[in-house]
């Protein structure tokens, strides 16, 4: 009969963080949230650069961004569930599954995006035009738009590699792989665009050719790593099997496309609310990108968090350490409490300075400080949230992420930024107190969840 102390010891070493368990959040979060901040720093760069060729470049280059954007987001959401089923095999030790994973992954992906990169490329004119494109723009805009469209292949296998190797644990490779692509983009985009070096001038065109080359480097690096890591998932020439298994496509599938959906419903949502901003004025719109801008920079850690949420739930579910993966979630949301606390009160002290570095419009600054504080009440459940829902995408309970989020957006967020701005008045602040209730219910209904702890015996 086992002794009681040990396996009561046993019990409180699983549901407790020690100094090794923070050392390893830190060791995962840390590369996490330094790619998603270099990324953004470098997207502000590259965005410059195209900005000095005038508002018609910066227009082409829009108009081709905004469907790839969408694509690659959906191409993100589905590699949720290659992140969750790595996760599980990887925790139990079961690698040779974990194998299957990633040849599948790899597999679906290419498939994926010749579907829809191939089309792309024949009606890139066509997609301009339907996204609205002006005459004088339109034929900068294709050129832009068939380079994105030949460049999505290179771009989505590193998404796929990047999903699998985090769900495996190893968030290291990922941040090197995408910072160096996002070097050679900024290197090479200075180069092409300007006609720097002995290269002739190409403008927006220079730009596409910079992006693409980049994302090819990016494409070969993954692949690499796949062959190079030091995890056990590492693969050799003599394992690749690219023949397409139904079970586990489906099983990546089950999770990963719930995901997809909610993605589809998200943005069609913020568009619409979107919309409704706009039509506050020119001033009441640029503020409120600017209050995008600042938002993002402010959640990158909570996305990081996330991330390591997703990596551990998965991998502690694998290994069945339950209780594990509930004390590394716990540690994470106090994390993401902590820090978000810490930038609310840097936005309450010190709006106006932080206003004034993204702008030097009084009327749009006018309009921004009081916003601010509203961004500071937002700012901890934004990012604690993210803890909650990456746990889940983890445990493969996608599902009920789909529903909290749908829910809040169509049930809090769009009626009330209708009311508050067109009903009420308040304008600008009006339709980010409705963001502010819709992330709170959205926290409540994931903190609900996640205590009855239905998600530990979720099947992926």
């Amino acid at each position: 009969m086992p002794d009681k102390t040990d396996i009561r010891s046993r019990e409180i070493s699983e549901s407790t963080i020690d100094a090794r368990a923070l050392r390893e959040i830190g060791a995962f979060t840390i590369p996490c949230l330094m790619e998603l901040v270099l990324f953004s720093l470098i997207s502000v760069a590259n965005l410059a650069m195209v900005g000095r060729l005038g508002a018609g470049a910066m227009s082409a280059v829009g108009l081709s961004v905004q469907p790839v954007n969408m694509i690659i987001a959906l191409f993100v959401s589905f590699n949720i569930g290659a992140t969750a089923l790595i996760a599980r095999f990887a925790g139990a030790g079961d690698y040779e599954m974990a194998k299957k994973v990633i040849f599948q992954t790899i597999s679906l992906s290419t498939l994926m995006a010749l579907a829809i990169s191939i089309p792309a490329f024949f009606f890139a004119r066509n997609i301009v035009i339907g996204m609205g494109g002006e005459a004088e723009v339109i034929q900068e805009a294709t050129i832009y738009m068939k380079f994105m469209a030949a460049g999505t292949l290179f771009q989505v296998i590193p998404l796929a590699v990047s999903s699998l190797l985090r769900g495996a644990g190893d968030s290291r490779s990922p941040m090197i792989i995408n910072i160096l692509a996002n070097l050679i983009n900024l290197g090479a985009g200075y180069v092409l665009i300007f006609g720097r070096l002995g290269f002739p001038e190409l403008g927006v065109t220079g730009a596409a050719m910079a992006a693409t080359t980049a994302k090819l480097v990016s494409a070969v690096l993954a692949l690499a790593t796949l062959f190079l890591t030091p995890l056990p998932i590492r693969i050799t020439f003599r394992e690749i099997d690219l023949k397409l298994d139904r079970e586990v496509i489906y099983r990546i599938g089950r999770i990963g496309m719930i995901s997809a959906i909610e993605q589809l419903i998200l943005r069609f949502g913020f568009f619409l609310y979107t919309r409704t901003i706009a039509q506050l004025g020119t001033a009441s719109f640029a503020a409120h990108q600017v209050l995008l801008s600042i938002s993002n920079l402010s959640t990158n850690f909570g996305h990081a968090l996330g991330m390591a949420s997703t990596s551990f739930t998965g991998r502690y579910l694998g290994a069945e350490k339950a209780d594990r993966a509930e004390a590394y979630v716990k540690t994470l949301f106090t994390l993401a409490l902590t820090i978000s606390l810490g930038v609310s009160l840097l936005f309450l002290t010190k709006g106006r300075e932080i206003a004034g570095i993204f702008t030097s419009d009084m009327s749009v600054i006018s309009l921004l400080v009081p916003v601010l504080i509203t961004l500071a009440i937002i700012n901890p459940a934004q990012n604690t949230l993210l803890v909650y829902s990456g746990s889940l995408k983890g445990a493969g309970d996608t599902k009920r992420v789909l529903i909290i989020t749908v829910s809040g957006l169509l049930l809090v967020r769009l009626p009330l930024v209708f009311f508050l701005i067109k009903g009420v008045g308040m304008g600008l602040n009006g339709a980010w107190i409705a963001a502010a209730l819709e992330k709170y219910l959205m926290l409540l209904l994931f903190f609900i969840y996640f205590s009855r702890g239905k998600w530990r015996n979720t099947r992926v």
